[in-house]
């Protein structure tokens, strides 16, 4: 089969390779842990796949750096051509750059690299290991953040540790990144550091002032995605209007009340929150989420406390007070499985209640006092009489998933529960993963 492969248009070739290996949506790096091009083994295949490859400009434009032990020197000159040539390939086609180091030879990459940074349309940077946290002269990473990057998109920062402090952060990409749309950070969240290399809220704060318009302006006008994993400084800025951002996910070492007290954000349609339901900050700034339609929440709290939609410091209750149009709720732990609950319940005694605020509603007309618009909701329990009730006060609620569904403390016949929710099921649909009872202190 091979003597005929050439007599096939190599833009066939082209097409099939880029879709199988290059489409977004699926992740890979090369196997051997380095640098090689992931269309490796094709270029094995043959001659003429080999031809195709090498010549094709867009199969180069994604840039591995995956620097591992190397025992000679020649070895390392090998792997820093290898990165050379690979540079070269990719003609003058956008780059996606992926840093992922063990040990820290930015000073013999980045005379290679930076050149090409106003062709950087992503850029990742982290340890090979996050576990692993890297040792060395970290100067060199400011070169990084105070390259030109005016075409990129998205960036990934992660694992660095303290490193971080020898960057001025991630206010520096903002300045010199006026398109960022996608910012992933799993590190201390910097946003910036002040040129005496002072540290402290104080010294930050002041310095924050006198950078107010460069550090944020492009963030607030461009931003889409954000992720924030790392622990935030706690910088008093005032309110922040993100202007385009869609998706913001808050992870468990930042305070989720935070960023809601403070930013505007009125194009925001999904919200991913780490974070304990109850936060000892009362109350949100003007808080309000018009676009707002799914929120996904990972209840950290350790001894559940019951749902207070009287708790000024609940912050469920803050958060949907100000997503009026929100159409999904999600809310779970780490291990959402009925064994992982069952513990927690059996520890805390009493049920985790995260229901209650969509049961509540207003007094004068009987409609559902927060998110009259919601389709879809998960929590972690539920009575089968709740479940009613969400069925004759939400005539738009289409699903209804718990972990644990609770008997009625009136009626605790098997028999009896199933057919009252197969009577709820006509009405909405429900998935659970196992029936409970109720503790006896619920009884009547």
């Amino acid at each position: 089969m091979t003597p005929q492969l050439p007599h096939i248009p190599p833009e066939l070739f082209i097409d099939i390779f880029h879709f199988l290996y290059m489409d977004e949506v699926i992740t890979r790096k090369s196997k051997l842990g380095d640098s090689s091009h992931k269309l490796l083994t094709l270029m094995l295949v043959c001659k003429y796949f080999y031809q195709i490859i090498q010549s094709t400009p867009a199969f180069w434009t994604r840039l591995w750096l995956v620097r591992t032990t190397r025992n000679t020197q020649r070895e390392e000159a090998g792997w820093i051509e290898w990165i050379r040539k690979h540079i070269t390939k990719s003609g003058e086609l956008p780059l996606r750059v992926f840093f992922i180091l063990s040990a820290p030879p930015l000073t013999k990459i980045l005379p290679i690299l930076l050149p090409t940074s106003p062709r950087w349309v992503h850029l990742t940077v982290t340890p090979l290991s996050v576990i692993t946290r890297l040792s060395g002269d970290y100067g060199t990473f400011q070169q990084l953040f105070d390259a030109p990057i005016p075409r990129l998109l998205s960036l990934s920062v992660g694992g660095l540790g303290t490193c971080m402090d020898a960057v001025s952060g991630i206010g520096t990409v903002f300045r010199h990144a006026p398109k960022l749309v996608e910012l992933e950070w799993r590190d201390r969240f910097v946003v910036f550091r002040p040129d005496t290399g002072a540290s402290g809220a104080v010294h930050e704060y002041v310095q924050y002032q006198s950078l107010e318009g460069a550090t944020y302006d492009f963030a607030q006008n461009t931003m889409e995605v954000l992720h924030i994993e790392g622990v935030m400084i706690h910088i008093p800025f005032q309110c922040m209007v993100m202007r385009r951002l869609r998706f913001l996910s808050l992870g468990s070492s930042c305070r989720a009340s935070f960023f809601l007290e403070r930013w505007e954000l009125p194009l925001l349609e999904e919200l991913h929150i780490s974070a304990s339901p109850y936060d000892e900050v009362e109350g949100l700034a003007t808080p309000s989420y018009p676009a707002l339609k799914r929120i996904k929440w990972l209840d950290l709290q350790s001894e559940p406390a019951p749902a207070d939609t009287l708790s000024n410091k609940f912050l469920i209750i803050r958060v949907l007070v100000a997503s009026s149009g929100l159409q999904a709720f999600y809310i779970s732990t780490r291990n959402p499985n009925i064994h992982a609950y069952l513990n927690v319940r059996s520890r805390v005694e009493q049920s985790v209640d995260r229901i209650s605020p969509f049961l509540a509603t207003d007094d004068a007309t009987g409609a559902p006092k927060y998110c009259p618009n919601l389709r879809e909701l998960c929590v972690q329990e539920a009575g089968i009489e709740e479940l009613e009730r969400l069925a004759d006060i939400r005539s738009q609620l289409e699903k209804v998933e718990v972990v644990a569904l609770r008997r009625d403390s009136t009626s605790p016949s098997l028999e009896v529960n199933l057919s009252r929710l197969d009577r709820a099921k006509e009405r909405v649909g429900v998935i659970f993963q196992e029936w409970v009872s109720p503790f006896l202190s619920q009884d009547p």
